[in-house]
């Protein structure tokens, strides 16, 4: 019984689509399949291949001003270091940072921040690390020279 039902729906829609010349199957008589396109036939100008709006994303990036780069703390510390010419504490590095404007945090101990990433890179870099530790507990001074002292200054202030 099945089986008979599924050759009757065949057979109606056999009976109400049609078959042009290329494969495709229309509904009505007369509608456009595209074949132009199907056989690749097409004399469209359009470019192929999808559009990304890649040229207008570009524009915009173009157009849209763009922010000063923003300084990590340890940067800022060295930098502060450098002015002071001294070693200075964590507390007072972070504060002189505050209010130069080289570099704020939100976080509750932006002192711990920046003495966890001066210890890391004294670790890590030993002799060519931009940081001594200096004679007092948790004091550092930087290592630098008057020519990277002067370009490093320069440009912030």
């Amino acid at each position: 019984m099945h089986a008979s039902r599924l050759g009757e729906h065949q057979a109606a829609y056999a009976k109400t689509t049609l078959e042009d010349g290329h494969g495709c199957h229309h509904v009505a008589p007369g509608g456009h399949c595209g074949e132009d396109d199907y056989r690749g036939d097409s004399e469209t100008t359009e470019p192929k291949g999808r559009d990304t709006g890649q040229a207008d994303a570009k524009e915009a990036k173009a157009t849209k001003p763009t922010k000063p780069k923003r300084i990590s703390g340890v940067t800022a510390a060295f930098m502060v270091l450098a002015d002071a010419g001294k070693e200075l504490g964590v507390k007072k590095i972070v504060e002189i940072a505050g209010e130069k404007g080289w570099w704020k945090s939100t976080a509750a101990t932006p002192q711990a921040t920046v003495y966890a990433a001066i210890i890391r890179e004294i670790g890590t870099k030993a002799d060519k690390s931009r940081f001594q530790r200096g004679k007092r507990r948790g004091t550092f001074r930087a290592v630098c020279s008057p020519e990277r002292k002067l370009e490093l200054l320069g440009k912030q202030a």
